[in-house]
């Protein structure tokens, strides 16, 4: 027993060593230049807003600085926030967020629906992305959300400690099921993200886009201050 749990320590050490100088790298991931350009379709007269929030949060002011945005847009039928238990699994968090979805849009009439996710929301999104029902225009915006999941050392210990959202994010998500020709993906990414690099090298966190999505890059903002920054560009965009 004392041998087997030296030989585990050793290879965490190494594992964890190899991990750390790969850190600041991105490995194969290409760093784009590409800006956000606002494709709004101005014909539409009716949409709504849909916030997915980070892991753990649940403060109910979380989303004021949106819905104040939003509030100026007499085109928005409403806005849906979507809180989550995040010990619950991925797959039945994403059964939930259909669900009330579903229930949102339900007799509203809309012809575009606006999804905003950050990090862990994001995710989420993505994920649930080609079970959205809904015939009108979709977009969806991720915002620093680790859609691969972590490198190797850590998804190990998610494995081993990981619960709920994290055992299965943590350890690492496949390629996400291409939606509808109706929903666009749009991916806003951090190159130094304080929180995701505890899971590996943050744009290698990041690097599962889904099929047909847009991809942009962001060197001046951190995991929390993108949300206000690029939330007000996309919403800014629609009015």
């Amino acid at each position: 027993m004392n041998k087997l749990l030296g030989f585990l320590i050793i290879f965490i050490i190494i594992t964890w060593f190899i991990a750390s100088n790969l850190m600041n790298t991105g490995g194969s991931v290409i760093i784009t230049n590409n800006t956000f350009e606002c494709e709004n379709n101005n014909s539409v007269q009716s949409r709504a807003y849909i916030l997915l929030r980070g892991f753990g949060d649940h403060d109910p002011g979380s989303y004021d600085y949106h819905k104040d945005l939003i509030s100026n847009d007499p085109k928005v039928r409403g806005v849906m926030d979507f809180d989550y238990n995040e010990t619950t699994r991925l797959a039945d968090l994403s059964q939930d967020f259909i669900n009330e979805f579903n229930e949102f849009i339900d007799g509203k009439e809309l012809e575009e629906v606006i999804i905003i996710g950050h990090s862990a929301g994001g995710t989420i999104a993505a994920y649930s992305a080609h079970k959205l029902e809904f015939n009108g225009a979709i977009e969806i915006h991720t915002l620093a959300s680790p859609l691969k999941g972590c490198d190797f050392l850590m998804a190990i210990l998610q494995f081993l400690i990981g619960r709920g959202y994290w055992r299965d994010a943590g350890v690492g998500l496949d390629q996400f099921t291409t939606p509808g020709d109706n929903v666009k993906v749009y991916h806003h990414k951090i190159i130094n993200d304080e929180v995701l690099r505890r899971c590996g090298a943050p744009v290698e966190v990041q690097n599962n886009n889904v099929n047909g999505s847009k991809e942009f890059y962001y060197e001046e903002y951190g995991h929390s201050t993108i949300v206000p920054a690029v939330s007000k560009i996309i919403i800014e965009c629609h009015e």
